[in-house]
């Protein structure tokens, strides 16, 4: 995913399916692991600016984001507050605000479910 962000402008291919895989399918899969979540925000983080210009991927999959936040509120809330202006678009704002208004709840109610036998099913949090 690196080289392509990097040769994005210099290669004639859509990055969009490669993204929707990264944040649908990596992303939930790796987010409950400390190591990987952490090195998931710093790599959005770092590439902030190119994905900014070049694709629409943080209007588009900041869900996923927040999830991983939600996974690890105390360790990655100053790195995803950050991106936080980069997730807000003019078709986003509204949505953005109600998930940080539900953020709270939705971080107590992932505890929760780390800590419990039977866990829900995490796509149906931020769906």
């Amino acid at each position: 995913l690196q080289f392509m962000i990097n040769h994005l402008t210099h290669v004639i291919f859509d990055i969009e399916p490669v993204l929707r895989n990264f944040f649908c399918a990596h992303v939930p899969a790796t987010m409950r692991n400390p190591l990987q979540a952490f090195s998931c925000v710093e790599f959005l983080r770092a590439n902030l600016p190119k994905l900014l210009l070049q694709t629409s991927a943080f209007p588009r999959y900041f869900p996923a984001v927040f999830k991983v936040l939600c996974c690890h509120p105390r360790s990655l809330f100053e790195s995803v507050a950050e991106m936080v202006p980069a997730m807000a678009s003019h078709t986003t704002y509204v949505d953005l605000f109600h998930l940080l208004l539900d953020l709270p709840l939705v971080t107590a109610l992932i505890d929760h479910e780390g800590r419990t036998e039977s866990p829900l099913l995490m796509q149906d949090i931020f769906a």
